[in-house]
């Protein structure tokens, strides 16, 4: 019998392999859905920044919306004020609400307003994953829920992974919605190794151990083949590369 998380794991990895067959974004929706509604998640959405430099408005884009809370938010103009969007501008990292004092500090007044009024809606924990694009866009994808658990690593690392595939499959069906597929980046045979081994969870020190290559060279790697794929962590650019076409799908 599989333990809890690595349960958690197996079906995280399940809904990201069927997600990956699916043709639109409400076929992608039910299928994280399945996975997502038992952990306490009640909406995942799509967010884009429209104008990054003065945070004026977040423009859902996609996924299963809360109605109500959505409508009061952008009434309120709560997007000048919300420290996850603030966030979500200044940091490549993902953040569940819970953590926010804790990065950073005592909220203001303004700020902690819009995290009450989002618990009277019944949104008591959140994860935001940003994703940063090579075009200055700046995206995210939201998870949002009363009862979203939070506390276990193993299930943070999940919603972490399920949100990055989210969002970049979500991307990719809009673009081949609007007739057009992203280009592949070129990736050197290198990378592509880095990649693959990253994919399997290795350290930098194991991949260099692996590859017969300093560290410094794995981070170097690593670090190019996140700038052409156009993210800024080693797991959304394994994701990216996978929904690319890039890395093969078997164990290196």
């Amino acid at each position: 019998m599989l333990r809890p998380e690595h349960d958690i794991a197996r079906r995280a990895f399940d809904t990201i392999n069927d997600a990956q067959q699916v043709e639109s974004i409400p076929e992608l929706e039910a299928v994280f859905a399945k996975t997502l509604e038992p952990l306490g998640v009640d909406v995942f959405v799509g967010v884009q920044i429209a104008d990054p430099l003065r945070e004026r408005h977040v423009e859902v884009t996609f996924g299963r919306t809360h109605a109500a809370w959505q409508a009061h938010y952008e009434a309120q103009g709560h997007a000048a004020r919300d420290p996850i969007v603030r966030e979500m501008l200044r940091s490549t990292e993902p953040l569940f609400w819970s953590d926010l004092p804790a990065r950073r500090g005592a909220l203001k007044p303004d700020e902690a307003r819009v995290m009450e009024e989002a618990r009277s809606f019944g949104l008591n924990e959140g994860l935001m994953t940003p994703l940063h694009h090579v075009d200055g866009s700046v995206s995210a994808v939201l998870m949002m829920g009363e009862r979203l658990a939070s506390d276990a690593p193993d299930t943070r690392a999940a919603l972490h992974l399920l949100s990055i595939y989210y969002g970049s499959l979500a991307r990719k069906l809009r673009q081949r919605n609007d007739g057009g597929e992203p280009q592949k980046a070129k990736l050197s045979a290198r990378q592509i190794e880095c990649l693959r081994w990253a994919r399997e969870g290795k350290s930098s020190y194991v991949i260099g151990q692996i590859l017969s290559l300093s560290a410094r060279t794995v981070d170097e790697h690593l670090a190019s083949a996140c700038r052409k794929l156009g993210v800024h962590t080693r797991m959304q650019a394994v994701a990216q590369a996978l929904l690319l076409g890039l890395l093969e799908t078997t164990t290196p």
